[in-house]
């Protein structure tokens, strides 16, 4: 009986662990995603950003994931400078695709979800619709 108990310790561990590693992927592709947007908009604000190369990368970081391309104003010694209409597009993108995004381990960088590229017997299980009653 001890030994049965050690295996499903062990086996819900295991499990525990698993779905950490995939929560902790998301949130942490989550979390880079805001703090690129976070850029975009203290420069949108015309606050100080401490290095421009800061807001190309997160101007091209974004574009690459949303595939919705910054205007691309030329400015001072040709830095790319988003719109507003770039990060409330952005801003969108993220709202609707954020459970999609995860932190690609080997690459350091936010990848989104390829389905077309998706492991083999991988099902996705379709969402829950409640019936709404009126009295």
């Amino acid at each position: 009986m001890d030994k049965y108990r050690l295996l499903l310790i062990l086996g819900f561990y295991i499990f525990i662990n698993s779905c950490k590693s995939a929560d902790y992927r998301t949130l942490r592709a989550q979390d880079e995603y805001k703090k690129k947007l976070k850029i975009i908009k203290m420069f949108l604000d015309e606050k100080v950003i401490k290095n421009v190369s800061d807001l190309d990368t997160a101007s091209s970081v974004l574009s690459d994931l949303s595939t919705i391309e910054s205007h691309k104003d030329k400015g001072f010694e040709f830095s790319i400078m988003p719109t507003k209409g770039n990060y409330i597009d952005w801003k969108q993108w993220y709202k609707e695709n954020k459970n999609i995004i995860f932190w690609g381990e080997e690459k350091s960088k936010i990848e989104v979800l390829d389905f077309n590229n998706l492991p083999k017997g991988f099902k996705i299980s379709p969402p829950v619709i409640r019936k709404i009653s009126y009295l």
